[in-house]
């Protein structure tokens, strides 16, 4: 469990989170939403061959393979190498 969130607060949280969707704003929001995501998918930023991938990427700290789930995660390996920060991934290719 993560600190300060304990039962009591998921479940506020998800009663708000309902009686939020009920607004009426809320279904102009959930349409500006689901047009900006046809456009970023049009425009290649989002869905499959967009350049956010996954990869196995040699880690030196390690020595092994590690499996990025994202163009960020990799991004963020490549700067701790840069950097001489010791940082591992929990996924380990044996």
């Amino acid at each position: 469990m993560r600190a300060h969130i304990t039962p009591e607060v998921r479940k506020r949280s998800a009663r708000t989170n309902a009686e939020n969707w009920q607004k009426p704003e809320s279904a102009e929001k959930r349409k500006r939403q689901s047009h900006r995501a046809i456009d970023l998918l049009e425009q290649g930023k989002i869905g499959p061959q967009a350049p956010y991938r996954t990869e196995w990427k040699m880690n030196p700290f390690t020595g092994k393979e590690e499996y990025m789930h994202s163009s960020w995660e990799t991004r963020f390996l490549d700067k701790c190498v840069e950097r001489g920060i010791a940082v591992t991934s929990s996924n380990c290719k044996l």
